[in-house]
């Protein structure tokens, strides 16, 4: 385990590297959908409401980090990017402190970190991208040391990340679960109930915030119960896209940018399962004495068997990123724990491969890279008061919206944007109508109904719309998925064409009734 002052060489080392990208691209791009619904979200939980209960959301972790963030350095986009940079230091250090176990060379531990930092995409899934470099450093500590100190240490990391996401905290409830068997059967013979109980009073403990709030925060646990049902409804944890294995593009009709970026991504979701298979696999034949020096390979399997749902749940290279870190640092890994000669050179030539397949994979999510690449298509805009470089068509849409707001909406009017675009409400200033941020997962009729009687209740009048197909699935258009609302739309408002807008976009304006 590294000292105190090499754990401190690690962090410094951590935020160059994070300063140094922020540096590059904190005023270039803009996502309309999920960056905007986290910003929308922080915003409104800074003013006092609670996430999950007054507005859509995910687990209320992300929402408190980056409200109290804004606290202090205000409610615009760039104060949220500084909050999520502050996160991202925290979990590329747990990421190259699971790392510097094996690497001692500073110089190739900076490329290793380069390399979890590229794969930090996109910039608003931060957390997803830090908890699992975390999760991975936690596992190898108990690895290394199941006391019941650390014990309880994992079970308190367990419940942290169920605040953030309860995808992390049940991907993490197996994982460590599958690891503390895996001490039970190779390193500890005896103590496995008295282990366990100890990890889940820590899990209890640190989970015991949300616990509380479903106790004492009228209605909040109704509202959670609801989105779990949401969940449920949809089969799914997320829309799925087929998996892009290597073999599976015409290279020959491609550039050789888009034929790398799909030989690379697709190399990588081949390699996932490929590689927590053969770690644990290996782990568990390894004879016991060797288990300590294969301590991180064994750490990278059991964290990433489970995360690799995330990547394949919707095998898109934003997911396929939130769930290669663990491959990424058993890679790293692999020279040392197979003890071979001259480690670092096979080390410095391993890293050198994955860092080409990075740049030319995750490294093209980079906005800086996509602002080099196509420096004609963006264009500066004031974003609620912070000057962005973003991509023509969404400062048309943007500018767009903004004369709607202010020439036809008036102040004591509501305005609702669906299905997919929740950063307008910041950048206009206003609150969303209705809970409901997203409206790409179906709801029931009573929910809809609900939402009719608070369109008319605070006088939405206006209403901008997209008809577009997710995916191209027809089923999952708008008037397909929410057709209560869709017909209610029909009856009482008219559809009018906007100069700006796209083929599938409308406004919606209601009807003066006779």
């Amino acid at each position: 385990m590294p000292d105190i002052s090499d754990t401190a060489k690690v962090a410094l080392l951590s935020s160059t590297l994070v300063v140094m990208l922020f540096l590059l691209q904190y005023n270039i791009g803009l996502n309309l959908a999920e960056e905007g619904f986290l910003w929308y979200g922080a915003i409104q939980t800074a003013s006092g409401q609670i996430p999950i209960r007054d507005f859509e959301s995910y687990d209320p972790g992300r929402y408190y980090w980056s409200a109290f963030w804004m606290l202090l350095f205000g409610k615009g986009i760039i104060s949220l990017r500084v909050s999520l940079a502050i996160f991202r230091v925290i979990g590329l250090t747990f990421g190259l402190l699971a790392l510097r176990r094996v690497i001692h060379s500073w110089g190739v531990l900076f490329i290793a970190g380069l390399i979890l930092l590229l794969w930090m995409v996109p910039r608003h899934k931060t957390f997803e991208s830090s908890l699992i470099m975390a999760s991975v450093y936690f596992a190898v500590r108990l690895l290394e040391n199941p006391s019941l100190r650390q014990y309880f240490i994992s079970g308190i990391f367990v419940g942290i990340t169920a605040l953030f996401g309860r995808n992390h905290g049940l991907y993490n409830l197996l994982s460590f679960s599958f690891l503390i068997l895996f001490i039970h059967l190779r390193l500890q013979k005896t103590g496995l109930i008295k282990h366990t109980t100890v990890w889940a009073g820590g899990i209890l403990l640190s989970y015991s915030p949300m616990l509380i709030m479903m106790l004492i925060v009228p209605g909040f646990f109704n509202s959670f119960v609801d989105s779990l049902a949401l969940l449920l409804r949809r089969g799914s944890t997320n829309m799925p896209l087929p998996v892009p294995w290597p073999w599976r593009f015409n290279y020959s009709r491609m550039t050789i940018s888009q034929a790398f970026f799909s030989l690379f991504t697709g190399s990588f979701f081949l390699l996932l399962p490929l590689f927590n298979i053969f770690a644990i696999i290996y782990s568990l034949l390894s004879k016991k004495e060797h288990l300590k020096r294969i301590s991180l390979l064994t750490a990278c399997g059991l964290v990433g068997i489970t995360y690799m749902h995330y990547a394949f749940a919707r095998a898109d290279i934003g997911h396929l990123a939130h769930g290669v870190a663990p491959l990424l640092i058993g890679m790293m890994a692999l020279p040392f724990a197979f003890n071979f000669s001259s480690k670092k050179a096979l080390c410095s030539a391993g890293l050198i491969i994955i860092l080409v397949m990075t740049v030319f994979s995750a490294g093209t999510q980079n906005w800086r890279y996509l602002k080099a690449a196509t420096p004609s298509v963006f264009v500066g805009s004031d974003i609620a008061g912070d000057n962005l470089w973003i991509p023509i068509w969404d400062a048309r849409y943007i500018e767009t919206v903004r004369h709607i707001d202010s020439q036809l909406v008036s102040p004591e009017e509501g305005l609702l944007i669906l299905p997919w675009r929740p950063t307008m409400y910041p950048i206009l200033r206003r609150k969303s109508p209705l809970r409901e941020l997203w409206f790409l997962d179906p709801q029931t009729e009573t929910r809809q109904k609900e939402m009719i009687e608070e369109l008319e209740q605070k006088k939405v009048n206006w209403i901008i719309l997209d008809t577009f197909a997710l995916d191209g699935r027809e089923e999952l258009r708008f008037s397909n998925t929410y057709k209560l609302l869709w017909r209610y739309f029909q009856e009482n408002y008219d559809f009018i064409e906007v100069k700006g807008f796209h083929i599938n976009e409308r406004l919606l304006h209601r009807r003066v009734k006779e």
